[in-house]
């Protein structure tokens, strides 16, 4: 298992799924010569909540206004958790558990 396998693990959980070195090359390949009716489903949306893996911490960031709004609305936090006015720090514990809400909700989640 790669460690870019492993961490996706660790923070989404087994619904993970990764791109291999091959997946991602052909993708760029494909944006930098603007084929975007080959990518299909493919082209890289822009993600609403950002998922950043810090150990026994990971770190929740909004990228766009629906994944702010998400946030502040649906997971309860307490004062000392927000980091800035658009990320949260929260154990590793429960990040797979908000990664499905979020998918769930329809939000575009990175990890």
């Amino acid at each position: 298992m790669t460690e870019r396998e492993r961490i996706a693990l660790a923070v989404v959980g087994p619904r993970a799924r990764v791109l291999t070195d091959d997946e991602l090359v052909e993708q760029q390949r494909q944006a930098d010569a603007g084929d975007d009716a080959t990518l299909g489903c493919q082209c890289k949306r822009e993600a609403d909540l950002r998922f950043e893996d810090h150990g026994s911490v990971v770190l929740v960031l909004a990228d766009s206004d629906a994944g702010l709004d998400w946030l502040t609305h649906k997971v309860a936090t307490a004062s000392w958790q927000w980091l800035g006015p658009k990320a949260i720090g929260i154990d590793r514990r429960f990040a797979s558990d908000l990664v499905s809400v979020a998918v769930d909700d329809g939000l575009h989640v990175e990890a």
